[in-house]
């Protein structure tokens, strides 16, 4: 009777150990599940559900419960809360470390998480030694020939690309892509996505030609080992798009960003973060293209799904606001600019604080603004503070510090302060040139406002000479049919004119005209300008 009993009792007790272990299971399945399809606020329900019957399970120093700790922490960073995923991610490090000690793969995985938290909360100098450290043990531990060692050097890649620095993300990138393509194979995933990556790169330091084969081999993989109905596909598309944008064959950026966009909304649905950022990505691309109302349209369905889905207090909220509010400066509805400029800063502050550039670019954009509105006194603070963080946080050497002195040099120029302009467009031009060449986009931007600038004080052998300069580098990188192309003739036809060569300028004009007929089409201002110009 009693060894019945005690079969019972046993036989009930493995019941409810098995029943518990089911519930663990389940909820963790759910909580992924969840995570995946961008139901971030609904996977935490979930996820706390099993951190905490981890707990009684395995007790507070185990690996399980550092992996509950970090989908925790990995749900609230894609909320966008990251002060609030910061304690999860920092607690599981010091599990791991306790658990397995320094020199464990589990713990260089969970200084990797920290680290990237850092990156995405602007704090690149805090992310380093995080990413430092993971990347040399998993070196120690598994060898330079093992994916999560080539891991490692793809997210110090990506440091450093945010950091400016791009001599070392190249070489981290191109060290990680030649052992994935080794240890991996051509048809890997991981593959694709070092190509992918790869091409971002070369797309951000204006090296288009060299970014486009990366882009259209990662697509081919993704294409193959994926299919055309994957996310990661459709995020090759759409890079894709923002590269023929930058090129200048807006119906190809297009094509491709409508590809993309029909892709995540077949599979991941028009409430998915993923989704309103192709929306939000059309919108860029429609207001570079001058159709203003087209790219309002799209901003505004991505700032609904952003504040249902990740909530009014999220970094991509803001932007979406940001990104609002220069449509409407272009519009010269500046009231209604103002309104979403002041909410993405607001936001910005709270969340990530006034040490992220986010904030300074959004600092920036409202100095653009209140230029655009007269307020000279607000737009002069504005971009000096922007500058001031800049210079700052991410050194003299970067492309986003050069843009500020360019701003600011605009900002002189239209007060009629032209000392103070000359000085912070040519630092701009020098700092262009070192760090990012004489063949990128940004410097032949800064060369031809620096041009601007002598053609209105009536210098216009320099003005010639910058425009020249500028005309030259847009043919080559972005060939002859491209706005930028003909903003170029288009300037250099004015200092023509003004010198007395008529025929040159109107070369210049027609050429201007017919360019940007074909690429934005009669109705933009652009064109109605080169018209008047003729005439």
């Amino acid at each position: 009777m009693y060894y019945k009993k005690l079969i019972l009792i046993i036989n009930c007790f493995l019941i409810s150990i098995l029943s518990v272990s089911q519930t663990v299971d389940d909820l963790e399945k759910n909580a992924f599940q969840l995570l995946q399809t961008g139901e971030y606020k609904k996977a935490l329900v979930p996820a706390e559900d099993y951190k905490s019957q981890i707990l009684k399970l395995y007790g507070d120093q185990s690996k399980e419960y550092s992996l509950a700790l970090t989908l925790i922490g990995s749900i609230y960073s894609h909320l966008g809360e990251y002060k609030t995923a910061f304690p999860y991610y920092l607690e599981a490090s010091e599990t791991l470390k306790n658990v397995f000690g320094i020199e464990h793969v589990n713990y260089a995985l969970a200084l990797n998480n920290l680290g990237g938290l850092y990156l995405r909360m602007g704090e690149y100098k805090k992310a380093e030694p995080f990413f430092v450290r993971s990347m040399a043990i998993n070196k120690k531990v598994l060898g330079t020939e093992h994916p999560d060692y080539a891991l490692s050097l793809n997210n110090l890649g990506m440091l450093y690309k945010n950091m400016g620095e791009y001599k070392k993300a190249e070489s981290y990138f191109l060290e990680s892509w030649a052992i994935r393509k080794k240890v991996l194979g051509t048809d890997h995933p991981d593959y694709a996505l070092i190509l992918n990556n790869l091409g971002s790169f070369y797309d951000e330091i204006g090296d288009l030609k060299k970014a486009e084969p990366y882009y259209l081999e990662a697509l081919s993989i993704r294409e193959n080992v994926l299919g055309t109905q994957h996310p990661d596909y459709a995020l090759t598309l759409n890079n894709l798009g923002v590269l023929y944008s930058g090129m200048g064959d807006f119906k190809k950026a297009e094509f491709y960003k409508l590809e993309a966009i029909i892709i995540y909304k077949k599979v991941l649905g028009t409430e998915h973060p993923d989704y309103a950022l192709s929306l939000n990505n059309l919108g860029w691309l429609y207001s570079k293209m001058g159709d203003l109302k087209k790219a309002e349209i799209n901003y505004l369905e991505a700032l609904a799904i952003r504040k249902k889905v990740l909530g009014p207090e999220h970094p991509d909220y803001a932007r979406t606001l940001s990104d609002l509010g220069q449509l409407y400066n272009d519009m010269q509805d500046f009231k209604k600019a103002e309104t979403y400029c002041l909410e993405a800063i607001a936001i910005q502050k709270k969340v990530l604080g006034t040490e992220h550039p986010d904030h300074a670019l959004s600092l920036n954009n409202l100095g653009l603004l209140y230029s655009n509105m007269g307020d000279y006194k607000k737009a002069e603070s504005y971009y000096l503070e922007a500058n001031s963080f800049f210079k700052k946080a991410l050194g003299i050497g970067h492309p986003f510090y050069a843009l500020s002195l360019n701003n600011l040099a605009g900002f002189y120029l239209a007060i009629g302060d032209y000392n103070e302009a000359e000085h912070f467009y040519l630092e701009a031009v020098s700092i262009y040139q070192k760090i990012l060449g004489t063949k990128h986009p940004d410097y032949a931007t800064s060369l031809n406002n620096i041009a601007q600038l002598y053609f209105d004080i009536g210098n216009y052998s320099k003005a010639e000479f910058y425009n020249n300069e500028a005309l030259s580098i847009r043919k080559e990188v972005f060939g002859i049919e491209h706005p930028h192309y003909a903003t170029s003739l288009n300037n250099l036809g004015l200092v023509h004119m003004y010198i007395g060569n008529y025929e040159k300028a109107l070369s210049n004009f027609l050429e201007a005209q017919n360019i940007t007929k074909k690429t934005l089409g009669t109705n933009r201002l652009d064109y109605i300008t080169l018209i008047n110009n003729i005439g």
